[in-house]
């Protein structure tokens, strides 16, 4: 067999590709919203759905292959139940969280959405975030990669990336409810006493 056609390497690049793919959703989705991207909405909308659903199958892949590696033999439970696994439960545990979490996510963003209403799905879909940090810290603690340079390069820019544009999207939207704040204030003394 081709050294490269192993599972251990499937492992290991279904993990990666799961990672990429799933921070690329993230971005998108923080992005999606600004006003002065407000002609690609659309555009980022789409990359944010298929990327997160792109990504959601690689993990998927990367628990079949994890299943089906003889070296390390992981049962169901060890690969399904969080902090089951033996050998590293917290580093895997996470990492079963994170699966649950981005399932939440995007079915509910997919499937659900008009029976949650839009409060409770934005409340659902905000634990993307916690989703995205765990898996980060499942791929860095437990990720054979993780002592690449490559590969500490990826989470680097990835986590800064995320960070920036999160702060950025925060302090936006703070801006906008202190304006609204504001211009709500202005209207209401400009309003005769009599119309009040």
């Amino acid at each position: 067999m081709n050294e490269l056609l192993t599972v251990w390497n499937f492992i290991r690049l279904s993990g990666l590709l799961a990672y990429l793919l799933l921070t690329i959703s993230v971005i998108g989705g923080i992005v999606s919203s600004w006003s002065i991207l407000k002609k690609k909405k659309g555009d980022l909308l789409a990359l944010h759905q298929m990327s997160g659903w792109a990504g959601f199958l690689s993990i998927l892949f990367h628990l079949m292959f994890i299943w089906q590696d003889n070296y390390v033999d992981y049962t169901l439970s060890e690969i399904l139940l969080p902090f089951a696994d033996n050998e590293f439960p917290f580093a895997s545990g996470i990492g079963v969280i994170a699966f649950y979490l981005f399932f939440l996510v995007l079915f509910s963003s997919d499937f659900m959405l008009k029976r949650l209403g839009k409060a409770r799905w934005k409340w659902i879909h905000i634990s993307v975030f916690p989703a995205w940090i765990l898996m980060t810290l499942h791929g860095i603690l437990i990720g054979t990669d993780s002592s690449e340079t490559w590969v500490r390069l990826l989470y680097a820019a990835s986590i800064s990336l995320v960070l920036l544009l999160l702060t950025a999207r925060l302090l936006t939207s703070r801006n906008k409810r202190h304006e609204t704040g504001h211009q709500k204030k202005t209207m209401m003394k400009t309003i005769p006493l009599e119309e009040k």
